[in-house]
């Protein structure tokens, strides 16, 4: 079993409820914590930039490119998800140390309400 750490951008297989498929999606890492004899993550969507109706918690990447992205992207703190370690394929890179910092400041605001 590979380790993904907070930071990595990793491919994720997300499953539908409704429908007995899934979807390939890039996410973000925040959180690995280990459960019993397997990893959770818990994760952030990351989804393209065009035509996205933008959230207050959103961070537009400056650097997706060399994050292992092949479009503009943004991360979605309002969409995160603890997915099995059997549902990610692989990485795709790491998140540039300046949208990191972003991101560590809006979680810290969001959640301020919790600590």
């Amino acid at each position: 079993m590979t380790n993904f750490e907070p930071g990595q951008i990793i491919l994720v297989r997300f499953p539908f409820t409704e429908i007995n498929r899934s979807k390939r999606r890039p996410a973000l890492v925040l959180m690995r914590s280990d459960f019993r004899r397997f990893a959770l993550y818990t994760v952030a969507m990351i989804t393209s930039s065009e035509g996205l109706e933008k959230h207050a918690a959103d961070i537009a990447m400056t650097d997706w490119a060399k994050s292992g992205l092949p479009h503009a992207s943004t991360i979605r703190l309002a969409k995160l998800a603890t997915i099995d370690h059997e549902l990610v394929e692989k990485a795709l890179g790491k998140l540039a140390a300046p949208d990191l910092k972003r991101v560590r400041r809006q979680i810290k605001s969001s959640f301020a309400f919790w600590l």
